[in-house]
């Protein structure tokens, strides 16, 4: 006999602790949650280095591994791919004409 669990509850019955509390807020938000915990992290970056350039290189690195590893959230990796380049190139154009 089997027994219907809920999709959430899936999560607990295999032990899988880490992954009932990513399920519940990505059921809730969806792929924003991926949107936030990176802001967090990346905020985290520039407040330390002070550094567009470092933020969009990482973005950049972080969006293309992210579009190949988890090509669910691939809408999230393209942002990061864009506000990487965007960040190169503002922080090359704001030494320009500084």
């Amino acid at each position: 006999m089997a027994i219907l669990l809920d999709a959430l509850w899936q999560y607990l019955a295999e032990g899988d602790f880490l992954g009932f509390v990513i399920a519940c807020y990505t059921s809730r938000i969806g792929q924003g949650f991926y949107g936030i915990v990176m802001l967090m992290i990346f905020g985290v970056l520039y407040n330390r280095t002070k550094s567009v350039a470092l933020c969009g290189i990482v973005w950049l690195l972080t969006g293309s591994l992210m579009i190949a590893a988890m090509p669910l959230i691939s809408p999230i990796a393209v942002i990061l791919v864009t506000f990487g380049l965007a960040g190169i190139i503002y922080d090359l154009l704001e030494a320009r004409y500084r």
